[in-house]
């Protein structure tokens, strides 16, 4: 056979037949793909591929006299599938014992499909292809746990009745994750791997050991750190504890739209009472973090005399003046330093009757209530409410192992 027939072959097609089958949950250490050749061959190369994944090689396992023949044909074998790296591996001695299983590292519902496993032999011959299906089935959580973003922290249960030795282990794990270890509880003399999305953001309880509590704190609780979770409690020898929780973080509601209508009621039963005229609106604005700008929109039709006051104010988490304009002249002197140089009204906005205010640099923080309230000789006129909401911008992590 030629050398393009091997490249050729990289593209796979499965063709039905009946394979083994290896079923594990997600969440274990690892599963291994078994397969064991017994014969007397020069195989110098075996090569462990996934039906449908591009690119389609899993694992490459070579003799170690084989990188001669890799410099003489370095484009033969494209790169490992990024989806399995640093999760992978053989036997060193795989090709002398004829035991060429494959092991792979946390396995997730994401890496179920059919494997195949091709040993090649002088560089191009191939011999009898050996197939392997791998189901990865997700488990039934034993608890969901369900915050709003912004929150403190939260917590998330696993409760053991065994009795605890010194060398219990206690590792919380993220599936879906690499590395996938969040949080552990162990001897300070141990190393420790932690994903770096969760660093200095977990704890466990002092005494879990004596109390049997290894329930995590987790601070504050993201959007992105919604998924299934894993206590995995265990000593040297076995594992004494399995518990899976799923944490669903979702977006905090700013203002619910029957608070909105109950402020609005409120208002216009107050400035009633005092016998003002005025109009109420509502209106919502939603942005990501990382735009320039955001515009909190006021135009009004009706006709504003000079003397009267817009002020741009915030009633959440507590009162903020957020802008000012009066007498022809922003006035910014009592403006609250959290918005101080980052609002802007266009130039004579009586005129134009467009009192809108451009807040720059939205941050999640920005996120609240806001009211537009034009005053004359200290009397509400007219106001505008608008709810804005800056959506967290979905941060891309690069994660590793820290020793």
């Amino acid at each position: 056979m030629k050398m393009k027939a091997l490249v050729g072959f990289l593209t796979l097609v499965h063709v039905s037949q009946q394979s083994p089958t290896v079923s594990v949950y997600e969440g274990v250490k690892s599963v291994q793909l078994p397969f064991q050749d017994s014969r007397e061959t020069e195989v110098k190369t075996v090569v462990w591929y996934r039906y449908g994944s591009n690119p389609s090689i899993v694992h490459q396992h070579q003799h170690v006299f084989q990188t001669l023949f890799q410099n003489q044909h370095r484009h033969v074998f494209p790169t490992q599938n990024q989806h399995y790296s640093g999760r992978t591996s053989m036997s060193d001695d795989a090709l002398e014992t004829g035991d060429l299983s494959l092991t792979l590292k946390e396995p997730h519902h994401s890496d179920s499909g059919v494997y195949l496993c091709q040993r090649i032999r002088k560089g191009v011959e191939f011999f009898p292809r050996y197939e392997v299906e791998l189901q990865v089935k997700v488990p039934q959580h034993n608890s969901t746990i369900g915050v709003y973003e912004g929150v403190e922290s939260v917590q998330l249960p696993c409760q053991s009745s065994w009795f605890l030795g010194k060398d219990t282990t206690v590792v919380w794990r993220r599936i879906g994750f690499n590395p996938s270890a969040v949080h552990q509880h162990l001897d300070e003399k141990e190393p420790r791997f932690q994903n770096q999305h969760y660093s200095g953001r977990t704890s466990t309880p002092t005494y879990a050991l004596i109390t049997g509590d290894f329930s995590l704190t987790l601070k504050e609780p993201q959007l992105s750190d919604s998924g299934v979770y894993t206590c995995h409690v265990h000593n040297k020898e076995n594992e004494m504890l399995r518990l899976i929780v799923r944490l669903q973080v979702t977006e905090r509601p700013i203002f619910p739209p029957e608070l909105c209508l109950m402020l609005a009621v409120c208002l216009a039963l107050a400035v009633a009472a005092l016998g003002w005229y005025t109009t109420i609106t509502v209106s919502s604005v939603v942005v990501k973090e990382g735009v320039c700008f955001v515009k909190l929109p006021y135009k009004t039709i009706v006709p504003l005399p000079e003397d009267v006051t817009v002020e741009w104010s915030r009633c959440a988490p507590e009162p903020m003046r957020v802008h000012k304009y009066c007498n022809g002249n922003n006035d910014l002197i009592r403006q609250d330093e959290f918005y101080c140089n980052r609002t802007k009204m266009q130039k004579e906005p009586l005129k134009t009757k467009d009192l809108s205010l451009t807040l720059r640099d939205p941050c999640y923080r920005d996120s609240g209530t806001y009211i537009c309230t034009i005053h004359k000789d200290r009397a509400a006129v007219t106001q505008k409410v608008v709810r804005l909401r800056v959506n967290v911008a979905q941060e891309v992590v690069e994660v590793g192992e820290l020793g």
